[in-house]
């Protein structure tokens, strides 16, 4: 069951009873629903009459659980919202989105009871009445005994993972953003399930999130893990490989240093190429291979990934030296998972579903977002939408002119049959849309209508280049409203080189330049008219040293530098970036590249002075990093040289009461931004100036 509070609904419409709930093995469910029952207990002793616990509510969009069900001493209705938590401004965004929801087909008043003091009453004008009934034996409760006990374990998810932001996990690359960048959360292996920790158990536990994931890969080492050979042929060339399955935990293994250098061995290689596609599957292979036999190889982990035979993770391929990530190589999953969305469906397969993008114009001066849909089978029309609907929010979702409305269309040729499925469908990229949203910043909804016989046809207005655009990206990941019952661990199989032999030819001529680079990522060698960094850098009247390798992807590589002794990137400051480009070739483009990819890392931006372009911006942001939240500023310059362009960015912590205040005050960021421009200025474009050129000095 989902560890949100109020709970999800079930699939059946149901709610989750209170007494299930209290013997969940999730500690915060734990609290909540025993914190219901003991404040439904003293409301009825103050004149309250209870109707029901958990009562589930379905409407057109909504989909909620109301707590608690009354009768106000005043005779009114009333929808008891209980709270067993300290109030967070998440929390509070929480309240107001159920009450939205609670609106679509209610009218009874709000009632929080809250176990801790409530905020002021303006927080959520919505409210009509804030109760405050403790519950003084929740207040140091500590995490069940057997939570304690059990050995904690790592569990990568795909990207799209939405469980994250209330788990203890990070990325499992923390030094390149990507949108095939897996996660590492940390939890307890059940005989059915996995239970992940929630973060406010951490604390709860006196622990930290550090200490865990040592203790989980710890765990990990432990368990039987092999490498198997399972060398296939391309095109009359070996392919090297190797392979690790059977196990629930084989793709984590890529965290195991010395199992990744016994793999490194075997095949007598300087580094290794490694794909985790699924649960239970990790394929390696070494680097420096003919360019269409590398390619080969990452193809296979991108079409692994896609079929999803078990829970997909990445489709990308990790350089691995040493036993240690230091790359991530996306194109050629990006070629593969385009070239098979764009393939037509068969002639003589007439159940295969109709799924295209279309972009309107609407009155307010902005496009909104169509996903036209239609087939015979429903379970295939489904897993389409969800497709479609990650790949159009990919295409579609930083671009300045899209509303963040995007309407699924049911075209009339989908017969009822086949339309069973699309409200739970519909339901689950609701909340990816939710998590996508961010407080302050742009939403994302989600619509749905279904087309009759005699409905018109979708608006006509179509925003060129656009329409009618296929959807290329790769499906979101499927995140279950209760812990997933896990699925029984295939046999280990061997791949079949015919799995790769459909690669077509255009995408294959893309990809082999991806694969070249690859070697590039396995063994730290940068070539080309790649810039050679220096080991350290003048900065702010010191020294900085090299943090990480340079990496290169492309025609863009980059490198950071941090304070000696200070390799951290979490907590390193200051730090200092350089990126320089020759695909992104004038200040501004690279600019703006660089902003795309830090998207991804899915930080909050509360102030950036460069939303309008130009050549220079500061930025304060918070995000979270391994250990915490990290609140910072950056200042980012960027020149333009011969056929090149660099960026320079300076990295500092900002007071998290000085980021707090700022939030709040008009012009704090901008005082902030002009003391930091005045110590950092010179350097920066000391540092971009040179860059840009023949490299730094």
């Amino acid at each position: 069951m989902s560890s949100r509070w109020p709970t999800d609904l079930e699939p059946d419409g149901t709610a989750p009873v209170s007494i299930m709930l209290m013997g969940s093995d999730d500690a915060h469910l734990t609290r909540q629903a025993m914190y219901q029952v003991v404040a439904g207990a003293r409301l009825k002793d103050t004149g309250f009459q209870i109707a029901a616990f958990q009562v589930p509510l379905v409407g057109r969009m909504a989909r909620i659980t109301i707590p608690i069900s009354a009768t106000t001493p005043a005779g009114q209705k009333a929808a008891i919202y209980t709270q067993s938590e300290e109030w967070t401004p998440e929390r509070l965004t929480d309240l107001r989105t159920w009450i939205g929801d609670l609106r679509e087909a209610s009218d009874a008043d709000v009632i929080v009871a809250s176990r801790v003091p409530p905020p002021e009453p303006g927080a959520v004008p919505e409210v009509a009445r804030w109760l405050h009934v403790p519950f003084d034996e929740m207040k140091s409760a500590p995490p069940p005994a057997a939570l304690a006990r059990e050995p904690v374990m790592p569990s990568l998810k795909e990207r799209q993972w939405v469980g994250r932001d209330k788990t203890a996990c990070r990325v499992l690359w923390e030094k390149q953003a990507s949108a095939y960048m897996p996660w590492i959360g940390l939890g307890y292996d059940r005989p059915h399930t996995f239970a992940f920790i929630n973060l406010e158990d951490v604390a709860a536990m006196n622990t930290t999130e550090l200490a865990l994931e040592a203790e989980a890969i710890a765990n990990l080492r432990a368990r039987p893990a092999e490498w198997i050979r399972a060398d296939i042929d391309v095109q009359g060339q070996k392919l090297p490989l190797l392979t690790c399955s059977g196990d629930y935990f084989s793709a984590e293994h890529i965290l195991d240093v010395p199992f990744m250098l016994r793999g490194q061995q075997m095949l007598k290689a300087p580094g290794l190429l490694v794909g985790v596609p699924r649960r239970s599957v990790m394929l390696a292979t070494r680097p420096g291979l003919d360019a269409r036999v590398s390619t080969a190889f990452a193809a296979l982990v991108a079409d692994a990934f896609r079929r999803q035979e078990t829970a997909p993770i990445s489709p990308a391929v990790f350089a691995v030296k040493d036993g240690e990530i230091v790359g991530i190589v996306e194109e050629v999953a990006d070629a593969v998972l385009s070239a098979k969305a764009d393939e037509a469906p068969a002639a003589d397969d007439p159940d295969a579903p109709y799924v295209t993008g279309l972009v309107v114009k609407n009155d307010r001066g902005t496009e909104d977002v169509l996903l036209m849909a239609g087939g015979q089978d429903g379970k295939r029309l489904a897993k389409a939408i969800e497709d479609g609907f990650m790949g159009l929010m990919q295409k579609h979702g930083t671009r300045q002119d899209f509303s963040g409305h995007l309407q699924v269309v049911v075209l009339k040729m989908t017969p009822p049959s086949a339309r069973e499925l699309i409200p739970k469908t519909i339901e689950h990229i609701r909340g990816i849309a939710a998590d996508l949203s961010k407080p302050g910043g742009r939403l994302y909804r989600v619509s749905v209508v279904y087309q009759q016989d005699e409905s018109p046809a979708p608006p006509p207005v179509v925003a060129p280049p656009v329409a009618k655009a296929p959807i290329t990206r790769p499906p979101a990941a499927k995140a279950p409203a209760r812990p997933a019952v896990r699925p029984p661990v295939p046999a280990p199989e061997p791949p079949a080189a015919g799995r790769i032999t459909w690669l077509p030819r255009v995408m294959l001529i893309a990809a082999v330049l991806a694969a070249i680079a690859l070697w590039y990522f396995a063994t730290g060698r940068v070539g080309g008219s790649s810039p050679r960094f220096p080991g350290s850098i003048a900065f702010d009247a010191g020294t900085l040293d090299r943090a990480v390798p340079a990496w290169t992807r492309r025609g863009t590589s980059g490198i950071v530098y941090t304070p000696q002794g200070e390799q951290n990137l979490a907590t390193a400051s200051p730090q200092v970036g350089v990126i320089v480009s020759t695909d992104y070739s004038s200040d501004g483009k690279l600019l703006a590249w660089i902003r795309e990819q830090s998207q991804l890392a899915n930080h909050i931006r509360s102030y950036d002075s460069g939303k309008n372009g130009g050549s220079e911006t500061c930025v304060a942001a918070a995000g979270d990093v391994a250990g915490g939240k990290r609140t910072y500023m950056t200042l980012q310059v960027c020149r333009t040289g011969t056929g090149r362009a660099a960026c320079v960015e300076s990295d500092e912590l900002l007071d998290l009461d000085l980021y707090k205040q700022c939030r709040v005050t008009d012009g704090c960021f901008e005082e902030e931004c002009d003391r930091r421009w005045t110590l950092r200025r010179g350097d920066l474009e000391r540092l971009a100036t040179l860059a840009a050129g023949p490299g730094i000095r």
